[in-house]
C-alpha cells in the first residue's frame, strides 16, 4: 500500500472513532440529548416480569466495537429491537439515541452529549444469554431436590440466580442473595405433596438478568398433617347410627390418591384416648361440592349403650389429622317403651283432653293418643288418632265434635327408634268417655246439596277460620237461585243467626265466618232461596276449632 493510501485509511478510522467517542456538544439548531434515569439495584424478577433488571453503570466510557447483538452498524443509533422495556427504565444517565434521532435533521450527524457518568449503551444494556439444560431431580428420603443446568457462555457472567415456585403460586428466589457461581444447588421445598417448579436465570457482572431458562419440577412428599374433620353429628335408628362430618374440599387430591378417614369411638359420655376402637362403617360414603360431606354408619354398638365418637382424616402420605371434636350418641334399640299409667279423658267444647304419666323409660321422643270404638265382643276398633301437638307435655287434645259420642281412649310412647307399644297390646291402657251433647235442638232439613257441590270445614287449626264454599251443577236449579244465606247456632239464644246483613249475592261462591271463637264448636245451615223466598238448598254441619292445650 502506497504511503497516501495509508494515511487515507487512517483518517477514516479516526473519522468513525470520532462519530461514537465525540464528546462536544449538539451542533447549532440540533436538539440537546436528555438523560434516561438513573441506575437501579439488581432486584429479583418473576418469570413473567424483567422491568427492574437495572445495573449500575461503570465508571468510564467503554470503547466502541462491534457487537452481534446490535441491530445497527457501531456508531448508529439503536433500533427498538436492541433495547427492551426493563432497559430503557434501567439506563444510565446518558444520551437518549432514540429521542435524539427523533428530532435531528436526518442529514445532520448526531453527537452525544458528556457527562460525568456517562457509560456505553453496549455493556448496560445487553441481558446475557438464559442458562441452559436444567434438571432437578427429588429424594422423598430426605425431601431435597438436587438442581443442575449449564451455564452461558457469556464473558461477564457472573453467576446464576435460582427461584422456584410451589404449585400455582408466585414465583420466590431461593439460594441467598448473592448469585450462585455453581451449576448445581440442592433446595429442600415445602412437603406439601405440590407441583414444584424451578427455573435459573443468568447475572453479568454489572447486575444485569437473563431471561428464565426453561422450567423443570418435582413433586414433593407431603409430610404435612391434614386438618380435623368438622361438625360430626349423628342420626339414630333402632339397629344403626349414622354419622356425618365436613372436611375442606382441598382434601379431594389426597382422596384420589390413597387418603380417607377414620372413625373411632370410646364407651361413655367422654372420649377416652386410651380405649379407642376403630369403627368399621357398614357404609361410608364421601361427596360434596364446597365441602366435603362424609357419612359412616355403624352397626357395631350395643343396643341402648352410651359411646362417644370422633372421626380424623389421613392424608396420601399416611398422616392422620387430630380427632375431630366429640360426639356422644346413644344407640338405637327395638324395645319399646313401656305403657303409660294414671290416663283419663276429659270432654270439653272442642274435643277429649287426654291426660297421663309417663313410663320410666330415659329415651322417649313423643306420645300419640288413639280414639276408637268398642265392638260387641270386647274389642276396639281403632278410628283415628290425636294429632293436635299440645305444649303442656303429658296431654293430648282428640279434637272432635260434641255430639253426646262415646268413645275409647289410649295412649302409647314412641322412643327415639320409633318403637313403640301397639294400642291392641294388653299393656296399653285404656279409658273410656263420652262427648258433651253440643247439638242444636233446631233441625235442619237437608236437601239439594248435591245440586251446589257444597264443601265445609269440619276441623280448622291456627289462623284459619270456617268456610263453605259451593258451584253449581244443576243449571236449572241454579238459575232460580237468587241469594244466599249462612247462620251459626247460637245456643245462648236457642236459634240459629245469620252471619251477615241480606243474602249474599247469586254469583257468591264462598263465604268465610270471620268471628268464629277457638276452643268450641260451631254449627252452621246454608241456604239457597229462590226469588218467592222459598229455600232451593239447604244444609247443616258442625266446624270444631279447637284451642291448643
Amino acid at each position: 500500500m502506497t504511503a497516501r493510501k495509508q494515511l487515507t485509511a487512517l483518517a477514516t478510522t479516526a473519522v468513525v472513532a470520532a462519530g461514537v467517542l465525540a464528546t462536544t456538544p449538539a451542533t447549532a439548531g440540533g436538539p440537546a440529548p436528555a438523560a434516561t434515569g438513573t441506575t437501579a439495584p439488581d432486584a429479583e424478577l418473576s418469570s413473567a416480569s424483567t422491568a427492574s433488571d437495572a445495573v449500575a453503570a461503570p465508571s468510564a466510557p467503554q470503547t466502541a466495537g462491534s457487537d452481534p447483538r446490535r441491530t445497527g452498524p457501531v456508531g448508529a443509533a439503536l433500533s427498538p429491537a436492541a433495547t427492551s422495556a426493563a432497559d430503557a427504565g434501567a439506563a444510565p444517565s446518558s444520551v437518549s439515541l432514540a429521542s435524539a434521532a427523533s428530532t435531528a435533521s436526518p442529514s445532520a450527524p448526531q453527537a452525544l452529549r458528556a457527562t460525568p457518568r456517562w457509560t456505553s449503551p453496549f455493556a448496560s444494556s445487553l441481558r446475557p444469554a438464559p442458562p441452559t439444560g436444567l434438571s432437578a431431580a427429588y429424594d422423598a428420603a430426605t425431601a431435597e431436590a438436587t438442581l443442575r443446568w449449564t451455564a452461558g457462555k457469556d464473558a461477564d457472567l457472573a453467576g446464576h440466580r435460582l427461584y422456584r415456585r410451589v404449585g400455582s403460586g408466585p414465583w420466590t428466589a431461593v439460594g441467598g442473595p448473592a448469585p450462585l457461581t455453581a451449576t448445581t444447588f440442592t433446595d429442600t421445598p415445602p412437603a406439601t405433596g405440590d407441583r414444584v417448579a424451578y427455573h435459573v436465570r443468568a447475572v453479568s457482572t454489572t447486575g444485569r438478568l437473563s431471561d428464565p431458562g426453561t422450567e423443570a419440577a418435582v413433586t414433593t412428599v407431603d409430610r404435612a398433617t391434614p386438618p380435623a374433620p368438622t361438625a360430626l353429628t349423628s342420626y339414630v335408628e333402632a339397629h344403626q347410627t349414622h354419622l356425618y362430618w365436613e372436611m375442606p374440599w382441598s382434601f379431594t387430591t389426597d382422596l384420589a390418591n390413597g387418603g380417607h378417614f377414620r372413625v373411632y369411638r370410646s364407651p361413655g359420655r367422654t372420649l377416652d384416648p386410651a380405649s379407642l376402637t376403630p369403627v368399621t362403617c357398614v357404609s361410608l360414603t364421601i361427596d360434596g361440592s364446597d365441602r366435603l360431606l362424609g357419612k359412616c354408619t355403624d352397626q357395631g354398638m350395643a343396643a341402648g349403650t352410651l359411646h362417644t365418637y370422633a372421626v380424623t382424616a389421613v392424608n396420601a402420605a399416611g398422616r392422620e389429622s387430630a380427632l375431630s371434636a366429640p360426639l356422644t350418641v346413644r344407640s338405637g334399640d327395638q324395645v319399646a317403651p313401656g305403657p303409660v299409667s294414671a290416663l283419663t279423658a276429659t270432654p270439653r267444647n272442642d274435643g277429649m283432653v287426654l291426660r297421663w304419666a309417663a313410663p320410666a323409660d330415659d329415651d322417649i321422643a313423643s306420645y300419640s293418643g288413639l280414639r276408637g270404638e268398642r265392638r260387641a265382643d270386647g274389642t276396639v276398633h281403632w278410628l283415628d288418632t290425636c294429632g293436635d301437638g299440645p305444649s303442656e307435655p303429658l296431654a293430648l287434645l282428640c279434637p272432635g265434635s260434641p255430639e253426646g259420642d262415646e268413645y275409647v281412649y289410649t295412649v302409647v310412647a314412641k322412643d327415639r327408634w320409633g318403637n313403640r307399644l301397639s294400642p291392641t297390646d294388653p299393656k296399653a291402657p285404656t279409658v273410656t268417655a263420652r262427648m258433651s251433647d253440643l247439638r242444636p235442638s233446631v233441625a235442619v232439613p237437608m236437601f239439594g246439596q248435591a245440586a251446589l257441590g257444597l264443601t265445609w270445614s269440619t276441623e280448622v287449626l291456627g289462623e284459619d277460620r270456617p268456610r263453605v264454599s259451593w258451584t253449581c251443577r244443576e243449571t236449572a236449579l241454579c238459575d232460580q237461585i237468587t241469594g244466599y244465606r249462612i247462620s251459626r247456632w247460637n245456643p245462648a239464644a236457642g236459634a240459629y243467626e245469620p252471619l251477615h246483613t241480606g243474602l249474599l249475592p247469586a254469583s257468591t261462591r264462598s263465604h268465610t265466618d270471620a268471628t268464629a271463637a277457638v276452643g268450641t264448636t260451631h254449627h252452621y245451615a246454608f241456604e239457597a232461596l229462590r226469588a218467592d223466598g222459598s229455600t232451593a238448598v239447604s244444609h247443616a254441619w258442625a266446624c270444631v276449632r279447637p284451642e291448643r292445650l
